[in-house]
């Protein structure tokens, strides 16, 4: 394992810099040719969660962008930015979501403000991983709720699948997942010793 004087950190970049990154939309885009986020975030304890990941994924360019929170969320993410599309959870279907297509790109954001208190969101988080074609962006509380052995199994038959998956954990939540899969991995060896 490397020490961390050893680690390389990306240098800093300015605003403006960073902006020249995104991609300008084409003169004749529309909200459809930008791309489609679907973003599975904000749970009733954090709503702001859910409006902090939509301005994103509005700033980084999408043209459609449609958020699935905790119904008690609803409001709070509809009256901060009206050009949302709001749904409940229970309205999220990911394996019925379109696939990317060429000049249609796709993606997903899910955990931004997952409360672990609330026990349907790891089927929300296993079907989303299991049923989700397009890229998957895993933040926040789900983070957590993928280091089981269900989780990493997932992740692995997407991964085989050649499906993109991203994990986006700062320390806190890195120590955590870290954790989870250590204690999946021994529950499974200790099974496979049985």
């Amino acid at each position: 394992m490397e020490d961390a004087e050893d680690l390389k950190v990306a240098p800093g970049r300015g605003n403006a810099e960073l902006a020249c990154l995104l991609p300008h939309p084409a003169a004749d885009a529309n909200k459809y040719t930008r791309g489609h986020l679907s973003l599975v975030v904000g749970s009733a304890a954090y709503p702001g969660a859910a409006c902090l990941a939509a301005a994103a994924g509005e700033r980084g360019g999408a043209g459609y962008t449609e958020v699935f929170c905790a119904g008690k969320s609803m409001i709070t993410v509809r009256g901060w930015r009206p050009s949302l599309v709001v749904r409940d959870w229970r309205a999220w279907k990911p394996a019925k979501a379109p696939a990317p297509r060429p000049g249609h790109p796709t993606a997903c954001v899910i955990g931004c403000g997952f409360d672990a208190a609330e026990t349907s969101l790891t089927s929300l988080l296993m079907e989303t991983v299991r049923g989700w074609e397009a890229p998957l962006l895993i933040d926040g509380g789900a983070l957590g709720l993928l280091a089981n052995a269900t989780g990493l199994r997932l992740a692995r038959e997407r991964a085989a699948a050649g499906r993109s998956t991203l994990l986006t954990p700062h320390s806190g939540e890195a120590t955590r997942l870290a954790q989870g899969v250590r204690e999946a991995l021994e529950e499974a060896e200790d099974a496979a010793a049985r």
